[in-house]
């Protein structure tokens, strides 16, 4: 019997945007910033970008109507990491902000800083901000330090991995695998070790 066999997880094909309210894109990426808005707000539900890796249950969040990452050095939210209900408020004006004011050529205008002004600031009850491992500080923690899994797991439930950045800024150049975390001395890798090996510790090889 495989996992997969349990799965309840259900594939939902959806053509991607094409235009931002008729506007054309500055990054492809604002589609999806505009779709996982859209998506959330017909199922409701978690969104993760797909390099966050979630070390804890997060059922105390899950209780709230709306949750949205705190990206705190860059004093604006962090859209990596948004759960919602299909009739929350907040995810209805934050689609609403694109169709009002989408500025093409800012990369994270809509994304992250004119919600976190026009909406969160003004409105603070209308989401619950959660200090989460989001911010770029985050590649630090992670791809340079060695910090234990319990230290890690003790504040965040969720990280960012910025794996797609790891190697220009931190010279990270590994393609991690099954294989190199068994000895690679960083704090993802004991992560990875823990998930993939239930074993933190680096591998004798």
């Amino acid at each position: 019997m495989l996992w997969c066999d349990y799965c309840r997880m259900v594939v939902v094909e959806r053509e991607p945007p094409t235009t931002i309210f008729g506007k054309p894109f500055g990054w492809v990426q604002h589609g999806s910033d505009l779709a996982r808005i859209q998506v959330l707000r017909e199922y409701g539900g978690i969104y993760l970008d797909n390099d966050c890796l979630v070390v804890n249950e997060f059922v105390g969040l899950r209780k709230h109507h709306c949750v949205v990452s705190k990206s705190s050095e860059e004093r604006h939210l962090g859209n990596m990491v948004l759960m919602g209900t299909p009739d929350c408020v907040f995810l209805k004006l934050y689609e609403e902000l694109y169709k009002l004011d989408y500025q093409r050529d800012l990369w994270y205008f809509n994304g992250g800083e004119l919600p976190q002004y026009a909406l969160l600031d003004q409105y603070p009850g209308i989401a619950v901000m959660a200090d989460e491992g989001v911010q770029q500080g985050m590649m630090y923690w992670l791809w340079r330090l060695d910090r234990s899994v319990e230290e890690t797991r003790s504040k965040w439930n969720i990280l960012h991995l910025f794996y797609g950045h790891k190697d220009y800024t931190y010279h990270d150049t590994i393609n991690y695998n099954h294989t190199n975390i068994r000895t690679t001395h960083n704090t993802f890798a004991r992560l990875a070790r823990w998930i993939y090996y239930n074993h933190e510790q680096p591998f004798t090889e």
